[in-house]
Parts: C-alpha cells; sequence; structure tokens
C-alpha cells in the first residue's frame, strides 16, 4: 500500500492528485499503528513530537477516516459524525498520536452501534467538541450508542479488556491512554448510561 501510494503522489491525474495527500497520510498512519500494535508489551511509546495545529482539522480527518474504514456490518449511512471544534481551535500536540487517541474512541463508538442502526432509520451519533478550561484542554468524544457496560467499565483500560471483534486487538483505548499520558494529560470514561458514553481528554493547554 506504501508503493502504491508512493505512486499515486506522482500521477498526472487531478482527481487523483486531489484525494492522494490524503490517501498517502492515511497510509502513513495505519503503519505507524500497525507498528505500536506490534510492538506493544516490549518498548515504550515514542516521546510525543508536538507542534502547535489546528484540532478542527484533525478532527475532520478522524471522521472521514471513521466513516470510510467502517466498523463491520453498520451501515455508514445511518452514522453521523459531527466535528463540534471550533474553525480556529489551536493545540500545541503530536499530530499522529492525537489522531490515532481519536479514532479509537471513535471506531469504538462505531462499532457499539452494531446491530442497533443497520437496515433502520435510527441514527448513530459520534461527536466530538473541544473547549478550554483554565490551564487545560478538554477534548469529548460522545456517542448514543448505549453506554458501556457496567461490567467492563471497571477494566475498560486494560489491556484486551474490550476486544470482542474478530479484528480487533483489545488494545485501543489502552494505546489511547498511554498516548494521552505521553502529553502529560488523562483520559477517562466520563460518564455512560442507556443513552451513551462520553469520553473525556484532558491535555495541558501549553
Amino acid at each position: 500500500m506504501q508503493l502504491l501510494s508512493d505512486r499515486l503522489g506522482d500521477s498526472e491525474d487531478p482527481a487523483v492528485r486531489r484525494v492522494a495527500p490524503r490517501f498517502i497520510g492515511a497510509v502513513d498512519r495505519a503503519l505507524s499503528m500497525s507498528q505500536s500494535v506490534l510492538k506493544y508489551g516490549s518498548a515504550e511509546e515514542d516521546p510525543p513530537r508536538k507542534r502547535q495545529m489546528n484540532l478542527h482539522t484533525l478532527v475532520d480527518e478522524v471522521g472521514s477516516a471513521v466513516l470510510v474504514t467502517g466498523a463491520g456490518p453498520v451501515d455508514q449511512g445511518a452514522i453521523r459524525f459531527s466535528n463540534k471544534v471550533e474553525p480556529d481551535f489551536e493545540v500545541v500536540a503530536d499530530p499522529d498520536q492525537l489522531f490515532r487517541v481519536l479514532i479509537n474512541i471513535s471506531r469504538n463508538a462505531v462499532q457499539a452501534f452494531e446491530g442497533q442502526v443497520a437496515g433502520g432509520d435510527a441514527v448513530g451519533d459520534v461527536m466530538i467538541s473541544a473547549n478550554r478550561d483554565g490551564g487545560n484542554i478538554i477534548v469529548d468524544i460522545e456517542d448514543n450508542a448505549g453506554g458501556v457496560p457496567n461490567d467492563v467499565q471497571a477494566r475498560l483500560f486494560e489491556p484486551f479488556a474490550t476486544s470482542s471483534k474478530a479484528d480487533g486487538t483489545g488494545l485501543g483505548l489502552t494505546i489511547a491512554r498511554e498516548l494521552v499520558e505521553g502529553h502529560g494529560g488523562s483520559l477517562i470514561l466520563h460518564h455512560s448510561d442507556a443513552t451513551g458514553s462520553c469520553f473525556r481528554i484532558c491535555l495541558p493547554d501549553q
């Protein structure tokens, strides 16, 4: 895929050149995530390479990736991803690591809709918002997927505790929390009930 993406970058076709950068970025991120899963338990995550970045743009990329890759038998037309981050919202963070955090949580939400919205008129909502609170940046990832089961909540961030899919690794939330903590922040299940869940990321506002 990486070799193919490099060739696409040299294409003269205007349509290909328009979508190639996003495709190349997705391939690079997939490679990075695969390497992280393979080395999990044998090495620590790389330190974040922080820089000032636009959070709204990053969340747009997360939404595109979630809806394109899907999560199994869910009808993607029944999933509504909402970017509630202000267009000029800037943060200092590692873009690739923060992307991985947001997409891991968002994919979990989409997977939770399986069997609920497929083939029906119901809409599954995934929403990401952000605000500043004192010296912190708060990022909320919310869904209306019915909440996290009580027996899972106590071990939610443990390795392999939440792997219920044939193609899952059970490391998504574990890695997400480690990446956030590497930024000096925290990741928690802020609330969960019969209507849905909210995961909250708290990062220092640098």
